[in-house]
């Protein structure tokens, strides 16, 4: 890597990891430093091994990326709140599931007894996360599949976001502000099941992060929710970019309270659903 890029990503990492008690200033601090460093050159792709001991080969001019690189992990809180919820020989469906980290971290915990399923539209990233499944020895239980989830059957366009390209994390079938990746496969998880795209008799955990998309989604899946009730659905519930679809918080409240589920307190981006007849 450039040296005077590592200098960059060095200084940042010490600056951010002194606001450890204040994740969203630190990603922010992170994140400036990253785009600073980028401007030094173009990084190769390396190797991490996060505290599992799972193993993936990163580029590091995707700011996830790079998070996961120099801290050695990214989404911590989401994946063990995932891991408590699922026992081994369990099944979980992984939403914009990006590179791969849900997905293996999950299979990894649930073992060669259960399943996961992962859901990205990107090709690129698709192909990451089947390399990161196969590196980490999980063909057998970590099924890729290349496509969006939405309410309806469809053939959207994906977009990068305009302020930083090469964040893939951030990449959105909502607004053409962006340059556009490609044109991706938009189905119903319950149009998959019932056609026989998909074989899920049982859900017992759903994570869902699509960049504003998730209600789409979540409409589209409410068969599956009400029939397997999974003991957690975890979904992204970012206000900037439920807007650009025109939804709210609120709207995925209602929603998944009239699939008999309620929200639990805590993160307000990431909220975590359970089985029951009202909120807390």
């Amino acid at each position: 890597m450039n040296a005077v890029r590592w200098r960059w990503m060095g200084f940042g990492r010490r600056v951010s990891s002194a606001l450890t008690g204040y994740p969203r200033l630190r990603w922010r601090v992170f994140r400036f430093f990253s785009a600073l460093g980028r401007r030094m050159g173009r990084a190769e792709r390396r190797w991490v091994t996060v505290r599992s001991g799972a193993r993936f080969r990163l580029d590091l001019d995707d700011p996830l990326q790079e998070q996961l690189f120099v801290y050695g992990e990214y989404s911590r809180p989401e994946i063990e709140r995932l891991i408590r919820n699922l026992r081994p020989g369990d099944v979980f469906v992984d939403v914009g599931a990006n590179i791969g980290l849900f997905s293996v971290e999950i299979g990894r915990h649930v073992g060669s007894r259960g399943r996961v399923v992962a859901i990205e539209p990107a090709a690129d990233s698709a192909r990451l996360a089947s390399e990161h499944v196969a590196i980490n020895e999980l063909q057998d239980v970590v099924e890729v599949h290349e496509l969006a989830l939405g309410e309806r059957e469809d053939q959207l366009t994906l977009f990068a976001p305009a302020d930083d390209p090469l964040d893939v994390g951030r990449r959105s079938l909502l607004g053409s502000d962006g340059s556009a990746v490609g044109t991706v496969a938009v189905r119903s998880l319950d149009g998959l099941v019932a056609t026989g795209g998909l074989d899920l008799p049982e859900v017992h955990a759903i994570k869902i992060d699509v960049e504003g998309y998730e209600v789409a989604a979540l409409r589209g899946m409410r068969a599956t929710i009400e029939g397997c009730r999974p003991r957690i659905v975890l979904v992204e519930t970012v206000i900037a970019n439920l807007a650009r679809a025109g939804s709210e918080v609120v709207e995925i409240d209602d929603l998944m309270r009239s699939f008999g589920y309620r929200r639990l307190p805590g993160d307000p981006e990431n909220a975590a659903y359970v089985p029951g007849g009202s909120d807390d």
